[in-house]
């Protein structure tokens, strides 16, 4: 009888490991995720600026302005 016991007990430790090795593999992998997220919003943020920083050298920015709020939804 005790043999089932431990047997139980083994399968038991053996199933708690795989749900906390899965549970911890989900949350690497979300963090992961949200790094590259992060990234790669970083890399929007510095293109976008050097695009706004050459428009507004160039004196382009008030046909720019213009054209937005002409065509843009206002509402």
């Amino acid at each position: 009888m005790t043999k089932i016991y431990i047997f139980a007990l083994v399968g038991g430790m053996i199933f708690g490991a795989y749900i906390t090795g899965t549970i911890i593999a989900r949350e690497k992998c979300q963090t992961k995720i949200a790094q590259s997220t992060t990234e790669q919003i970083k890399i929007n943020t510095i293109n976008k600026r050097k695009i706004n920083e050459t428009v507004y050298r160039t004196a382009v920015h008030d046909i720019r302005d213009i054209l937005h709020a002409k065509y843009s939804i206002a509402e």
